[in-house]
């Protein structure tokens, strides 16, 4: 089926609309954090052009402690989830494209198995989470967030990673 001219015209339209809606809230609160409060409640006749920038907030938040703390937490606990996530990932993906198992479980079996995981909300696991970091004794320690955005993250890994070597 071939697309006609009008038909490309139609969906590149329809494209850069969902985009522009996607994109626009992220410009608007950049925009935001440049201005001065009494900017931004103030009724210009171009509210995103007419205003002097300014760092000043961001100079502020950044000057907090408790924003540099969490902004380090989420640096460490990104990276780290991330490297270890991947790294199992990429084991398990290997494992799964390159060997069959035989026997009660196979390789669509533990493939499903791990896609599943990534449909289940993480509401569902929420009090067994905390059950289990409180008996760890790693309540309100970085390592509990590490765990479990481990545990959240390997199934897309591994997903991603047996198609790949596929």
């Amino acid at each position: 089926m071939k697309i006609t001219a009008t038909e490309k015209i139609i969906i590149y339209v329809i494209l850069i609309v969902l985009a522009f809606w996607a994109l626009f809230p992220f410009y608007w609160a950049f925009i935001n954090s440049i201005k001065t409060p009494s900017q931004i409640f103030a009724k210009a006749w171009i509210p995103w052009a007419q205003f002097k920038p300014t760092l000043h907030n961001w100079q502020v938040e950044l000057k907090t402690p408790l924003v540099r703390k969490a902004m380090k937490n989420s640096t460490i606990v990104a990276i780290v989830s991330t490297t270890i996530a991947l790294m199992l990932g990429t084991m398990v993906g290997f494992a799964l494209s390159v060997f069959s198992y035989r026997g009660i479980f196979k390789n669509v079996d533990i493939y499903i198995f791990s896609l599943t995981q990534r449909i289940l909300a993480p509401a569902v696991v929420l009090i067994p989470l905390y059950i289990l970091m409180k008996n760890l004794h790693l309540l309100d320690t970085i390592w509990a967030l590490i765990i479990v955005n481990i545990t959240f993250n390997i199934p897309m890994a591994v997903v991603i990673m047996r198609e790949m070597f596929k």
